[in-house]
This record gives structure tokens, C-alpha cells and sequence, in this order.
């Protein structure tokens, strides 16, 4: 868990945020399990179409490498909005969002920014 400009995000959130910013989008087919392992604990098999058993692979596939879990804390922090018209469920990145990771790439280029300005420093 990390505090960034005052939010408390977890590490894998903060992840999960970058990744929708760079697909514009997730989607999740399988939301009734949160996380793998509480698909993998599923006793029924589950048929994608005919005779084909959902694997863990396919799971991951569907659900966006199994991120659901995730979610609640991103929209509670306002940084994800639901998207009303999608076939599934669907979650984008908010204006919120979308600020607070230009505010995080900022911050890092500063770091590396004065990073190489003091590699040069101790050069001369």
C-alpha cells in the first residue's frame, strides 16, 4: 500500500489503473469470482462452448488476468467509472484517474530529471 498524493492505493490497483488508461477499458465476463483462487475453489466445471472446460488461463483471459477484486478500491477512490453501455461489465479510467497518473508519470521523470543532473554535477 502506497500513499500518493494523499490516496492510499495498493501497488496492484496502482497497476490495475495503468492498464486500463492503456486499453481504455476492462472488461469481466466471470465477475461472480473475485480473484483466480476463488475460481479455481469452484467445484461445477464451467463450458465456454461445447466440451470446452473454462481453464485458469481462460479465466485470466476473460477477467483481466483475474483483477476484479481490485475494482471496488479504484472506484472508491474515484479514479474508475462503470461503463453503462458495454455487453459486459466494463470499467474505464476518470478524468480523476486519468490526473492522478499524469501526476505520478510527473513525478517520476522530476526524480529522474534530478537524478541525471546530479550524475552530471559529480562529473565536473
Amino acid at each position: 500500500m502506497s500513499k500518493i498524493n494523499g490516496i492510499n492505493i495498493s501497488d496492484e490497483a496502482l497497476m490495475l489503473l495503468f492498464k486500463i488508461n492503456e486499453r481504455s477499458y476492462v472488461e469481466y465476463l466471470d465477475y461472480d469470482f473475485l480473484t483466480i483462487d476463488d475460481f479455481k475453489k469452484h467445484e461445477k466445471k464451467i463450458y465456454l462452448y461445447s466440451n470446452h472446460v473454462m481453464t485458469v488461463d481462460d479465466f485470466k483471459n476473460r477477467n483481466c488476468g483475474g483483477t476484479f477484486y481490485l475494482i471496488d478500491e479504484l472506484l472508491t477512490n474515484d479514479m474508475i467509472y462503470s461503463v453503462d453501455d458495454s455487453q459486459h461489465l466494463s470499467f474505464t479510467i476518470s478524468f480523476y484517474g486519468l490526473q492522478f497518473l499524469n501526476e505520478i508519470e510527473d513525478k517520476i521523470i522530476d526524480n529522474v530529471n534530478r537524478r541525471l543532473k546530479l550524475k552530471q554535477l559529480l562529473k565536473i
